[in-house]
């Protein structure tokens, strides 16, 4: 009985030690699967990312996300700029191709 509660126990710890690492894996990253990407002021820096819902086995719903994610980019230009027209870049998961945007500023 002893011998099965020991192996039960370190069973748990391994498997502890084995999730443990997946939640720091939470935070999306730029030019990944399931995210889009906001770049300002050029291509090559980061303003925001975001994770977008991929059910299992399903393509993920990027419409929603770009949506939410042009939203938010557009109030970080205007809370960094002043007033006019600024560029800002956006990219949808992986693709290498980024999309020119521009947020309006101080009307």
């Amino acid at each position: 009985m002893e011998v099965w509660i020991a192996i039960l126990c370190g069973f748990g710890l391994v498997m502890t030690a084995a999730v443990a690492p997946a939640a720091a894996d939470e935070t999306p990253r730029p030019g990944t699967p399931g995210t889009v990407t906001a770049f300002f002021p050029e291509p090559g820096t980061v303003l925001r990312v975001e994770a977008c819902p991929c059910p299992p086995g399903k393509p993920c719903s990027y419409a929603a996300c770009v949506v939410e994610l042009r939203t938010k980019a557009h109030a970080d230009v205007c809370r960094m700029q002043k007033k006019g027209t600024h560029s800002y870049w956006l990219q949808i998961g992986e693709q290498p191709r980024k999309l020119l945007h521009r947020a309006t500023c101080g009307r």
